[in-house]
């Protein structure tokens, strides 16, 4: 089986070289009980991590890592990149959460704030509106809604940007979305997938940093019926609306270094994404996504590392209720990008009970990565102790 870590949109360049590496000691799935204890926070790439070569476009390999384990090449070093920090379903709504306004909203936020903080950029999705006005949609069995004050646990977080194309976000009709709009921007969190029509939803939010710049695109492939933007209608960007996605994605691929692609789909609490939604994510990267990202399941499916590109089908959840009020298993994306695709990924697992989220340290770190590589076996995509990802060639 061969793995590499190498840019994920080559543009143009003859000089690119990719190295190559047989993982003769990685098994799919990982059996975790020779692993010994890793914590999953170690540094980011590129900032103080011992024994790497940073010179630009060097394959490297960390050769020693807590606990003994060689990861293999992990990232191409680059003097320029973007980080950014991805996570999945955030609710506010203090009626399924009572116990958030009784914390404070800041307080609900510290056990995960030092991971957004690592990166550049922090991108959850914002799974309610955050509004004090609407009416709530008639025959619609959940609904949400969560104060504009509940930002402020977002902005101590260090989450800047949300993406708003979901299934809730019109719980309380289009004036709240409206309100939500403009919270999000008196909170100065920037969005994308949802806006006063059409143009507003489908407009790509534009990440900046190191000479770089960067897209995001965010759609639904969970409607309600009426929801879906219009020329002259607030509402959501619609996942449905395939052929003009796929365009939007290819423009945007063509005006930036990078484009990433938000998509809030698939089956609650299934294991696995379907056919369908492989299909989508293959055509997304072949139009010119560097990694799809996705969310609604409220729980972990498997990553897509093929050739530098990534999918990951669903983060699972970060702020939200369960059935039960069970503990239920999340994860925050890592990527570090530059120009000519993706340096790194890493992935931390996190603990996700109702309303509160905790990165997993140790050996439950381990566990949960080995079960993330099981999830992932289908594309024989691997994640190593620390939290890399291996990408397929």
């Amino acid at each position: 089986m061969l793995f590499k870590f190498g840019p994920l949109r080559p543009k143009g360049s003859l000089t690119n070289v990719l190295v190559l590496v047989v993982v003769t000691a990685l098994v799919v799935p990982f059996t975790v009980a020779g692993f010994q204890t890793v914590t999953p926070l170690s540094p980011i790439p590129g900032h103080d991590t011992p024994g790497v070569d940073d010179s630009p476009g060097r394959v490297v390999a960390v050769t020693a890592v807590p606990g003994g384990h060689d990861p293999g090449p992990w990232k191409i070093a680059r003097d320029a990149e973007i980080t950014i920090s991805l996570a999945g379903d955030v609710l506010l709504d203090t009626n399924a959460l009572p116990h958030l306004s009784l914390e404070g909203w800041r307080q609900t936020w510290t056990t995960i704030a030092p991971v957004f903080g690592a990166t550049d950029y922090a991108l959850v999705n914002l799974e309610c509106p955050v509004a004090d006005c609407g009416q709530p949609i008639p025959d619609k069995k959940f609904l949400f809604r969560a104060s504009p004050d509940s930002l402020e646990g977002l902005v101590a977080a260090g989450v800047n940007l949300v993406t708003i194309a979901n299934n809730h976000i019109l719980d309380y009709g289009r004036e709240a979305l409206l309100a939500t709009v403009q919270n999000l921007d008196h909170y100065g969190i920037r969005f994308c997938g949802a806006g006063a029509d059409r143009a507003a939803a489908w407009q790509p939010l534009e990440i900046t940093g190191n000479g770089l710049r960067g897209a995001i695109l965010a759609f639904s492939q969970v409607v309600p019926a009426g929801w879906a933007a219009g020329d002259n209608t607030a509402g959501i960007a619609s996942a449905y609306e395939i052929e003009d996605m796929l365009e939007t994605v290819a423009a945007a691929a063509a005006g930036y270094d990078f484009v990433l692609v938000s998509l809030h789909w698939g089956q609650e609490r299934a294991a696995s994404p379907s056919p369908a939604q492989q299909e989508l994510a293959t055509r997304l990267l072949a139009a010119g996504a560097m990694a799809v990202v996705g969310h609604h399941p409220h729980v972990l499916q498997g990553i897509q590392a093929t050739d530098g590109r990534l999918v990951a089908y669903s983060l699972g959840n970060l702020v939200f209720t369960a059935p039960d009020g069970s503990v239920i298993d999340g994860a925050v994306l890592q990527l570090g990008i530059g120009a000519e695709g993706i340096n790194w990924a890493r992935v931390v697992p996190l603990a996700v009970a109702p309303g509160f989220a905790q990165p997993l340290q140790d050996s439950a770190a381990v566990d949960a990565l080995a079960r993330i590589t099981c999830l992932s076996a289908a594309w024989d995509t691997a994640i190593n102790p620390e939290g890399y990802v291996l990408f397929r060639q």
